[in-house]
């Protein structure tokens, strides 16, 4: 979410707990307005303000969460403990799964820090219901495979070195312990050049059986002259490639915000669209996310900050990676830019979207080309696209019992209900509404196809079925060709009939008898 700063809030919501309220909750302004202090403290209704406007959309939130679903939300330390709070009573401390510190910088920010150089930003974790929810393994990353080589040639590949020792601890009166292994740890391990090794001072080796059996099974190195001192070969091969999380994020892993400006810099071709955004999130550190919350390749993942467009291209990045078919939902209030060319950050997120797609396709079509000079089969992969929808108030105009306290207002309600539909909305407007109304998916598959001489949308979304005309006026031709489809559900404009309730009642029946579910809009 957007971090509390203190400057201009841009997410102007209802708050209907006024300052005057505030200032006499805290003693600061008695019961008739007078003020009971000169120097009047506001900070809490800084902190207020902020969390009256994530508390609504958390709330939001854990109802679109399925059982197993987990959100993660980045915040800083102005609100970080506030936001805990939040989350403990939306979702619950039973449902707490880890506070993250994720580290944002790599180098320290020089002299503009009051005190200590802030260099992180924290990640809280919460599940639907911690029950149903596994989280995953991430794989490991570019730095951490480098260190795996085979420069002796092992059959069973790539592999890295491991101590074979262990710290000796030495306790009250000269006695030793140890954390690992027996009293027979200090002993001498033979080489096979005749060299003798020894643990070294404060140390000790593992079990002297296991050391025999690593040695039977070629699992030491000795160095490539033979005098190096024993270590043990961890095969790569016989370790998943995938690894625990802690909750320490380090940015060579998951990335930083100089990476996420840098991606930006690249997308946009080195225009300055990235001052947009103080805190920019790099794809490494949301694809990170999404593995660790176990999301599959149908699942759907939600930013409500959608910001620079991250998300989105993390998804798709990762369903390029591994095939899956995840889907994302992206909110951003249109907040203002300085830019012509991009008036608002929605304006970004989308063009953000558009260019990852178009790199995605040149990379794909590379990718055939060089499938069909090696005759490698098929590489047909989904269609990548997405849908932009602003927030609006309904394209049919509702009856308003308000302006209906006399004669001359129920007329003139009644003059504008004859066409219940907002003359200045587009087709497509009414389409989307209708589709929403329906209970099916903004995504869904849509096609215009004619029937008669008119036309309608066939609306596909998973097994369900909807054919929606929009028609003004509608002919009899048109429901009877919609009527041979044999659609589930066809919705018409209810002004679609032109008043003619013979036609409108003869329709309803004859859907009926089709098996087929009819309404008008």
């Amino acid at each position: 979410p957007p971090y509390n700063t203190g400057n201009d809030f841009i997410y102007k919501d209802d708050f209907r707990d006024g300052l005057n309220n505030y200032l006499r909750f805290s003693g600061q302004m008695d019961d008739e307005g007078n003020a009971t202090t000169s120097d009047k403290e506001k900070s809490g209704r800084l902190h207020s303000n902020w969390l009256n406007m994530m508390y609504p959309r958390l709330y939001l939130a854990r109802n679109l969460l399925r059982d197993d679903g987990v959100i993660f939300v980045s915040i800083d330390d102005n609100e970080v403990h506030n936001l805990r709070m939040l989350m403990n009573e939306v979702f619950g401390e039973e449902s707490f799964v880890a506070a993250v510190c994720w580290q944002k910088f790599h180098s320290i920010k020089g002299n503009s820090e009051k005190n200590i150089s802030n260099s992180h930003d924290y990640i809280l974790i919460y599940a639907k219901q911690l029950s149903c929810t596994e989280l995953s393994k991430i794989p490991m990353s570019e730095e951490s495979l480098k260190v795996y080589k085979n420069i002796d040639n092992d059959p069973r590949g790539a592999w890295r070195t491991a101590p074979l020792t262990v710290s000796l601890l030495t306790g009250a009166r000269g006695k030793s312990f140890k954390k690992t292994g027996k009293s027979s740890g200090l002993y001498i391990i033979t080489a096979p050049n005749g060299k003798q090794h020894t643990p070294g001072s404060g140390r000790c080796w593992i079990s002297e059986n296991t050391i025999n059996r690593y040695i039977s099974e070629n699992r030491i190195w000795w160095g490539k002259d033979g005098n190096a001192v024993p270590m043990q070969k961890l095969f790569l091969n016989e370790k998943e490639s995938l690894k625990n999380i802690s909750t320490f994020w380090p940015h060579d892993e998951f990335g930083s915000n100089k990476k996420a400006n840098d991606e930006l810099k690249n997308i946009f071709s080195n225009e300055s669209d990235g001052e947009n955004f103080s805190t920019p999130k790099p794809t490494e550190l949301i694809k990170s996310v999404i593995s660790i919350s176990g999301c599959n390749g149908s699942d759907i993942i939600i930013d409500f900050f959608a910001g620079s467009g991250t998300t989105a291209q993390a998804v798709m990045e990762l369903n390029e990676a591994d095939g899956g078919n995840r889907k994302y939902i992206l909110v951003q209030l249109p907040e203002k830019t300085e830019k012509p060319e991009y008036p608002t950050i929605a304006h970004i997120t989308r063009e953000r979207v558009r260019r990852v797609i178009k790199k995605i396709e040149a990379a794909r079509t590379e990718t055939t080309a060089q499938a069909d000079m090696l005759e490698t089969g098929d590489t047909e992969k989904p269609v990548l696209g997405f849908r932009a929808l602003r927030l609006a108030i309904s394209n049919f105009r509702l009856w308003d019992s308000r302006k209906t306290t006399d004669t001359s207002q129920l007329t003139e309600q009644l003059d504008l209900h004859v066409d219940n539909v907002d003359s200045a909305r587009s087709e497509q407007d009414i389409l989307f509404e209708i589709i929403l109304k329906a209970g099916l998916s903004l995504s869904a598959n849509i096609s215009a196809q004619p029937f008669a001489e008119q036309h309608a949308y066939m609306v596909n979304d998973s097994e369900q079925q909807l054919l929606v005309c929009l028609a003004s006026p509608i002919a009899q031709e048109t429901i009877d060709a919609m009527r041979a489809a044999k659609p589930k559900r066809i919705v018409c404009l209810d002004n679609a009939f032109s008043g003619n309730d013979a036609l409108k009642t003869n329709t309803v029946l004859q859907m009926r008898d089709a098996g087929i579910h009819f309404r008008t809009a």
